[in-house]
């Protein structure tokens, strides 16, 4: 059984991925895919009202059909001359930040984390956010 405030958390989590299918998806396209009433769409994206955790579990196995983040996440990040990549556009946007840690929080699931650990300055923001949805110490290697 989750804790609860896990619950709220991953309730919350669908706000953002509902934010991330309506940049590729029509808010009706959507309405009619989820199931879900105009109205209550419209409050789930805007966070006025949350899923129960059930319907949020739901909701997540059918967004994440019609959403690949892995995708939309690469559309993100551009590469220069270089081989650098800029993720600017990732960790400016509160978002992507959130869907990222969540993302990461999926990947490790059922391991016991002890710390996460960034060595560069982009990975800062990503790190922070998921060392505080797994409740343990950020560490940034200098």
């Amino acid at each position: 059984m989750e804790t609860r405030v896990r619950e709220l958390k991953y309730r919350m989590m669908i706000t953002d991925l509902l934010k991330v299918a309506s940049e590729s998806h029509t808010y009706q396209q959507l309405s009619d895919f989820l199931d879900l009433s105009p109205p209550i769409l419209s409050r789930y994206m805007r966070g006025h009202v949350l899923p129960s955790y059930k319907r949020a579990q739901g909701l997540y196995e059918k967004l994440m059909e019609i959403t690949d983040i892995k995708e939309e996440l690469k559309k993100r990040i551009s590469f220069d001359d270089e081989g650098y990549f800029d993720n600017t556009p990732l960790v400016s946007e509160i978002t992507w930040l959130k869907i990222m840690s969540n993302y990461a929080l999926e990947k490790f699931a059922g391991r016991r984390v002890t710390k996460v650990l960034t060595a560069a300055v982009d990975g800062i923001p990503v790190s922070t956010l998921v060392s505080n949805l797994l409740d343990v110490d950020l560490v940034v290697a200098k």
